[in-house]
């Protein structure tokens, strides 16, 4: 019983912790994007869209998708016309107020 409720605070404390460095760190990745992954990102904003269909088993993609910026809103896709992928809303509220991490370099 007492092992159960030292477990939950230590998650609880590491949870809060770790989850404001992911945070900063999903921002600094912002802050550091290639021209590949600003082109995909440009998309959303310049459409006006939280949706576009990109190619999944791309690295850029990838890329954007594991750091939890773009996420893979459906599993129905083609290999050609590419899987539906939507802009997360932290990443689409920050990129709008930030449209300048966008430019080209």
């Amino acid at each position: 019983m007492i092992t159960h409720l030292i477990y939950k605070l230590f998650q609880f404390i590491t949870g809060k912790n770790g989850d404001r460095k992911w945070k900063e760190y999903r921002k600094e990745y912002l802050h550091n994007l290639t021209e590949e992954e600003k082109n995909i990102l440009r998309h959303y904003l310049y459409y006006n869209t939280r949706s576009q269909n990109l190619n999944v088993f791309d690295g850029v993609v990838k890329g954007l998708i594991h750091s939890e910026v773009i996420y893979q809103a459906s599993s129905i896709g083609t290999m050609r016309g590419g899987f539906a992928c939507n802009i997360q809303p932290w990443a689409w509220e920050y990129l709008q107020k930030n449209t300048q991490l966008l430019s080209h370099q």
